[in-house]
């Protein structure tokens, strides 16, 4: 079983999504990025694969949030 680490980061109308640190998409928002994160954390989930979403805020906020979801 891999384990499978995607990794959202941005701010304002700048977002994006990597896996195991390789280049992916590019979004408009923090939701939309988000929201792919999601889905192809759900394919490797399917594999059988271990998957952990982190999501890091460089904006104004000042916040980090970082939701981590296993399969165990």
């Amino acid at each position: 079983m891999r384990m499978i680490v995607y990794r959202v980061e941005g701010a304002g109308q700048s977002w994006k999504v990597t896996r195991n640190g390789e280049p992916g998409s590019s979004y408009i928002s923090e939701e939309g990025a988000f929201e792919a994160a999601v889905l192809g954390a759900t394919n490797d989930l399917r594999a059988g694969d271990e998957v952990t979403i982190e999501v890091r805020r460089s904006d104004r906020r000042g916040e980090t949030a970082t939701p981590t979801f296993h399969r165990g």
